[in-house]
């Protein structure tokens, strides 16, 4: 049980440090870099260079030159993508198990636990910070 926390703490730490938009602040969808190796969601650096040619990275403020084709035309960070899509197929895995306790099916990551959690669970731990499986 252990490892599994340490693999979920693991998770959630290079989700939580590498993996999130620092526009959004969501995990990435469709990570686009820029020439400062800076990376955002293709929509969020969309929404803020509004139609512009030219604008600040977000974090460190040098100018980006946006190609001919826009946003779309910046290259896509794959690594990053695969890394979020394999993060997110571990998280589909642990929720298809039971719960240990009720074995219900798992739903829920309790932070405050580092533990993968059904429903009934979590309310009889009256825990509180969670993410929720879809």
């Amino acid at each position: 049980m252990a490892a599994a926390r340490e693999a979920v703490s693991l998770q959630t730490k290079l989700t939580d440090d590498f993996l999130v938009c620092a526009i959004c602040m969501d995990t990435f969808v469709r990570p686009k870099v820029l020439p400062c190796q800076h990376r955002f969601c293709a929509a969020c650096l969309t929404s803020y260079a509004a139609g512009r040619s030219q604008f600040p990275c977000p974090l460190c403020q040098q100018w980006v030159d946006l190609p001919w084709g826009g946003v779309d035309a910046l290259p896509v960070d794959f690594l990053v993508n695969s890394l979020v899509e394999a993060v997110r197929e571990s998280e589909d895995a642990e929720s298809r198990k039971g719960c240990d306790v009720h074995g219900e099916a798992v739903s829920l990551y309790c932070r405050d636990c580092e533990a993968t959690v059904c429903p009934t669970f979590s309310n009889w731990k009256n825990c509180y910070t969670f993410i929720l499986f879809v």
